[in-house]
């Protein structure tokens, strides 16, 4: 055996369960990627099993590696966004706008042929280590065989209409390929390709479970960008969708789902079965909802972060399936300042399979402790920013002696507010430590009594307030305490 074949004849000798995180996690390239036929499958998953995408270049490019349906198959989790190529866009713009008030005079420093020569060797090396780093995972595996070639150096030859194709085009044809795609990311709404009205066809992803979209402050819709949730529901396997909007206004304009008819309604009711649904950065939420909350079967979570919602949205939730198990709900809206905000007191008499209950905003009254304990599976409770609590009530909740008392509560987290110390040029005091904000409403002494009972009768109390009374549980989880800048 010579020593060139040693590393191979070893790695054929090792199981597939140990060669595919091998592979993993190997710094795969152009120059080491073919060992032997035997392994080339481990490699290809290697390379595919995970891509990212972030140019319209890049998509392009992958779309024509995916042309291959051997290598489409391999593909499990795809990630993509063409932001970077706006911001070249804007950085070219600006620097035509920077250039044209400079005026043509060139540079300030203008080399000599001298000079040029003496550093051509240099630019040379420099572009030839740009272009060996600009290779990504999912081109190395251009490179590569089909697993079912017949010729370990068959490849796959595209001709140069597939780049004269439309962009929108492209991106299409490339996702619909990936017949075993489980997860997809989709950064900005360029890519969000999938919620286009005529994207679904009968048997496309067949296994995609988990939909992320992060949606870009510049994104501009239209009415053809709007059913985003119509489209969604065409996925029988979907089960997360999680959208996060930092723009003007999300394409989730729910106005189809009010027609008189209800079987006219593009998603009939109860007819969804999305598991887990998160909305975030979303300014308003109307009483549209109740259409879209009213068309799920089996949601299990629900997580809403915004800034206001219409008052009907309390019974906008009502609708949700009694199969829902955590709900996360954060409206940082200031009623002060007009922000119309729903009050949620009736939250626990509605889920009776409620484990995990987050509340953060100014969205409930009193009324809510007084049905927390009718809760009967109520295991984590998380009041957050400007939540209307109080020690006392708090006590309430664990003291055993109260007929408020959450029998089946584990999990207790409060936030509290912190205040900076420094000195005049903004350095740090006390060694890095911030001063809890205590109130009539949350003081320190009633925190101490609040730690010192959920330590009696097995309660877990984390958030700001354990922080600050320096019983967390920050260095056990491995996370930076609130205390500490």
């Amino acid at each position: 055996m010579t020593e060139e074949s040693a590393p191979q004849a070893y790695l054929l000798s090792l199981p597939p369960e140990l060669l595919t995180p091998i592979f993993q996690q190997a710094n795969i390239s152009l120059s080491n990627l073919i060992i032997c036929r035997a392994l080339l499958p481990y490699t290809l998953h290697a390379l595919l099993v995970e891509v990212d995408l972030y140019s319209q270049a890049q998509i392009r490019s992958f779309h024509r590696t995916v042309l291959d349906d051997d290598k489409a198959r391999l593909v499990r989790v795809l990630t993509m966004s063409t932001v970077k190529d706006r911001d070249t866009v804007r950085d070219e713009e600006s620097s035509e706008e920077d250039s044209e008030e400079s005026g043509s005079s060139g540079s300030e420093w203008e080399s000599t042929d001298e000079e040029d020569e003496a550093s051509k060797p240099l630019r040379e090396a420099k572009v030839v280590q740009e272009e060996q780093q600009q290779y990504t995972r999912y081109e190395v595996a251009e490179a590569l065989p089909s697993v079912h070639s017949s010729s370990s150096t068959e490849l796959v030859v595209f001709s140069d209409e597939e780049d004269s194709l439309p962009f929108d085009e492209v991106l299409t044809d490339m996702v619909r390929r990936l017949v075993n795609l489980e997860l997809c990311s989709a950064i900005g709404k360029d890519v969000a390709c999938l919620f286009k009205d005529d994207f679904h066809l009968p048997g496309i992803l067949p296994n995609l479970v988990q939909v992320y979209i992060q949606l870009q402050p510049s994104d501009e819709f239209t009415e053809e960008d709007h059913p985003l949730f119509i489209a969604a529901s065409r996925f029988p396997t979907l089960e997360h969708l999680d959208v996060t909007g930092t723009c003007e206004g999300l394409p989730l304009d729910l106005s189809a789902f009010s027609t008189i008819n209800p079987s006219k309604r593009p998603i009939p009711s109860h007819s969804w079965g999305l598991k887990s649904l998160t909305l975030n950065r979303v300014w308003m939420f109307g009483p549209e909802m109740r259409y879209l909350f009213s068309s799920f079967n089996q949601l299990q979570c629900l997580a809403i972060d915004g800034y206001q919602a219409d008052p009907s949205f309390s019974q906008s939730l009502s609708l949700l399936p009694n199969t829902l198990q955590n709900l996360t709900i954060t409206l940082l809206g200031d009623p002060d300042a007009g922000a119309s905000l729903p009050t949620l007191d009736y939250l626990p008499l509605w889920f009776p399979n409620l484990e995990h209950l987050h509340l953060t905003g100014f969205i409930f009254t009193h009324l809510l402790f007084h049905h927390l304990h009718l809760a009967p599976k109520l295991r984590c409770l998380l009041f957050g920013h400007d939540a209307p609590i109080n020690t006392s009530t708090l006590l309430r909740l664990v003291d055993p002696r109260s007929p408020l008392r959450i029998p089946t509560l584990h999990f207790l987290n409060v936030h509290l507010c912190w205040r900076m110390t420094g000195d005049a040029n903004g350095r740090p005091l006390d060694g890095g430590v911030k001063k809890p904000i205590w109130t009539d409403e949350v003081s320190k002494k009633g925190a101490r009594k609040l730690a010192r009972m959920c330590r009696e009768v097995g309660v877990d109390l984390d958030g700001g307030v354990a922080c600050a009374l320096k019983v967390c549980m920050c260095e056990k989880r491995g996370v930076k305490c609130q205390r500490r800048f």
